[in-house]
């Protein structure tokens, strides 16, 4: 059985998996959905242990049914320490364990009183050009409790989406060092177990996005000029937005996004256009 075919008994991501066996990761945690389980020989096999906790509460948030997190690990001296700072919730202590950034971790906790979307807060902290690296956009995981109805019921599109990713965490800007750093390490790691999953992860980050919010968002194969994009191809199995929007979209090849609508061109000619509801929807991000 490859480490792949095991992790999948498992419930932890590739990424994860060699992070924790590099010795930068110290534990990975996940809150299981409906029936997630592990398999004892699995985990066995990969040399790792692993308990699961149950919380009525988090955070300060209280479930209407307790809910599962599943804690991975080389001993279970981390899952402890990991377990005891959610209960006390340590955010800053659990990230760390996670291997996350410090300057992320901090970031995170300072807006959470202030910030509701973090990727469109992140676009506008970056001062250079966002990094694949940073792109979290498919990074759905985290999201999925608190996420729209229909995209719960999605099963596909979280299967599809959820493994293309070379950092977990909220980056405190798309162009992070810390973060680049870390996304570097995992890539580099990946690389050496999976040159073809790699290669799939940079192509599905490595490109331009019409970001709407969590739930919504574009890919594409094209060029981004200023706030004008020119594209050959939406990119369906990477984009997860209305029908309407796509069709939208597809029958265009450019178009330009402003404070207040996006314009949809093919060649010359507007063909269509959105009306945003605010500044934030909507952003032209090209990850680099």
């Amino acid at each position: 059985m490859s480490i792949q075919e095991s992790l999948g008994q498992t419930l932890i991501d590739l990424q994860s998996y060699l992070l924790i066996r590099a010795g930068i990761k110290s534990v990975f945690r996940i809150a299981l959905r409906a029936g997630g389980r592990i398999s004892d020989e699995a985990a066995k096999k990969l040399g790792v242990v692993f308990e699961i906790k149950k919380f009525d509460a988090l955070y300060g948030s209280v479930f209407e049914q307790p809910i599962e997190i599943l804690y991975v690990a080389l001993s279970s001296k981390p899952i402890e320490a990991a377990y005891e700072a959610e209960v006390k919730g340590d955010r800053l202590a659990l990230g760390k364990l996670l291997g996350y950034p410090e300057c992320c971790i901090k970031g995170f906790i300072e807006s959470l009183s202030v910030e509701t979307e973090f990727i469109s807060s992140g676009l506008k902290k970056t001062q250079k050009t966002p990094s694949f690296f940073c792109n979290g956009i498919f990074n759905i995981e985290s999201k999925w409790f608190g996420g729209s109805d229909s995209f719960k019921q999605d099963e596909q599109a979280f299967s599809n989406f959820n493994r293309l990713f070379l950092i977990k965490h909220i980056p405190h800007s798309l162009d992070c060092p810390e973060s680049i750093n870390l996304g570097r390490k995992t890539l580099e790691l990946l690389e050496k177990e999976s040159p073809e999953f790699a290669k799939e992860i940079v192509d599905a980050l490595k490109r331009p996005f019409l970001y709407f919010n969590y739930f919504d968002w574009l890919a594409f194969k094209g060029k981004v000029r200023g706030q004008e994009l020119i594209y050959e191809e939406v990119i369906g199995n990477l984009s997860y937005s209305s029908d309407d929007k796509i069709k939208q979209i597809v029958q265009g090849n450019r178009l330009i996004v402003s404070d207040k609508k996006i314009i949809i061109y093919k060649d010359q000619k507007v063909i269509g256009e959105l009306i945003k509801k605010n500044e934030d929807d909507g952003l032209l991000i090209d990850f680099k």
